[in-house]
């Protein structure tokens, strides 16, 4: 029930932001039509009008298609978190491509007409100051020392959790998860609120409004968003919050979405409110035909040194390729995610096949499982017995999936505990030991009695 609870939003998520992504180049935008700059009359033609509704088409037969992609996971691999992961994956990245490929095709087709045609638009390869705006541009997004605020709460957050000596995976993961949202809000800084100021029309109030909107906007976005996870993460590592998993997952998954629409906003803000500046304003002089550096929407300019530009279809941004920034923040994620989410799948695949054993040599006791282990002198053994139910209680460290709990637990009336246990008919072996309580069940209702027999003798 879990695995439906958490991947359901994050399926739908992936597959209307595709869908929505894709519809945004359906949408004439600044004289941009599938990411290619056309004239008024080429806007009006025909041609192009039967071209867009086939691509709408397409987006909506792919985001059917890939909503009845999933039915295989919920029916079949549920159960399994290497199978679940894997094919939550592989749908993804198949989603993604998709969408892409859809795209791509339109774009193509649709330059192709445009150079067929010579609807060519403004001017090609000039560039546009505005020498005030330059000069003005430093002064328009909040302050960077702002952004060391958050920074500052995140690391005195760790200096506390330290101090206090809770010894939780979750509360540490959630620590190192806040401090780098807080660093990655600070890299993003630059780009957004940093980057070189663009030129709009000859009015350098207009153009100073224009630009003031998106450095302010995304500045006060983003120094929100980082003392935002600074102050929900304090609120989840105060005394008493043990490591819930699933308040665990539900804020990751809240905190994502959060940070995902509060981009979204932003950028709508930032557009809508350049759109309204420039409302009756001559931007004829200053429009270029930059088509060639976009191909299948790409952007690959040598002569501008921006890292990060405004996309021509979808929200947000997307990096400059010709710029050796642009191209080790592109690749570099692409080289990290791929070995990083195989390593992810063989680590589950791992867990997920090799069975709990318990090992008896002498009066050494073993117990082994994926990651952890335990071994124990009978000595030690205080009390072993049998239970059909395992008590409630509270992970700070291991796994927990619908087929086993394994690691370290917080067990009601147990206190520290380490739990190797299917999730099944078969009892569980307590083993109680002068420091810990352990908790032991084979994957069938044999396995679990063989062992019970065995520590008991």
């Amino acid at each position: 029930m879990e695995t439906w609870i958490y991947t359901l939003p994050v399926i739908l998520i992936i597959s209307l932001a595709g869908y929505a992504n894709n519809q945004t180049g359906a949408k004439v935008h600044e004289h941009l039509l599938l990411a290619v700059t056309l004239p008024e009359k080429a806007l009006a033609d025909e041609r192009v009008k039967r071209l867009v509704r086939r691509y709408s088409v397409c987006n909506r037969i792919c985001l059917v298609i890939t909503l009845l992609a999933v039915l295989p996971f919920f029916l079949l691999l549920s159960d399994w978190i290497s199978l679940w992961l894997a094919y939550l994956l592989l749908w993804c990245t198949g989603t993604l491509v998709a969408y892409h490929c859809i795209f791509v095709r339109f774009h193509r087709i649709l330059y192709r007409m445009k150079q067929r045609e010579q609807w060519y638009v403004g001017q090609r390869h000039v560039l546009c100051v505005d020498m005030e705006l330059s000069r003005m541009k430093e002064k328009l997004p909040l302050p960077f020392y702002f952004m060391l605020v958050p920074i500052i709460v995140s690391a005195l957050l760790g200096i506390i959790l330290l101090l206090t000596e809770r010894d939780s995976t979750l509360l540490w993961g959630l620590f190192g998860g806040c401090l780098l949202g807080n660093l990655l809000f600070v890299l993003l800084y630059y780009p957004f609120c940093r980057g070189k100021a663009k030129t709009y029309c000859e009015n350098t109030a207009v153009n100073l409004a224009c630009n003031r909107a998106g450095y302010r906007g995304w500045s006060i976005c983003l120094f929100l968003l980082s003392l935002s996870n600074s102050i929900l993460t304090a609120a989840l590592l105060l005394p008493g919050w043990e490591g819930n998993s699933a308040v665990f997952y539900t804020y990751c998954l809240l905190s994502a979405l959060f940070t995902l629409g509060a981009f979204l906003f932003t950028w709508k803000w930032v557009v809508d409110k350049r759109q309204h500046l420039l409302a009756g304003v001559s931007t004829e002089d200053f429009l270029v035909d930059e088509d060639e550096y976009w191909k299948d929407g790409v952007y690959r300019n040598p002569q501008d040194t921006r890292t990060l530009v405004e996309k021509r279809v979808g929200y947000g941004y997307t990096y400059n390729l010709a710029t050796k920034k642009g191209k080790l923040a592109t690749y570099g994620v692409f080289f990290f995610l791929v070995p990083f989410c195989v390593g992810l799948i063989c680590l589950f695949v791992y867990m997920d096949f090799t069975p709990f054993s318990v090992v008896v040599q002498g009066d050494l006791v073993s117990i082994h499982a994926p990651l952890y282990q335990d071994t124990f002198s009978k000595e030690e053994i205080e009390e072993v017995s049998l239970s059909n139910t395992i008590p409630s209680g509270k992970r700070t460290g291991g796994a927990e999936t619908e087929r086993y709990l394994l690691g370290n637990f917080q067990i009601n009336g147990y206190g520290k505990s380490r739990l190797y246990v299917y999730l099944n008919d078969a009892p569980a072996v307590v083993i109680r030991l002068k420091d810990r309580t352990i908790f032991y069940s084979g994957s069938t209702m044999e396995e679990s009695l063989e062992a019970y027999e065995l520590l008991r003798s």
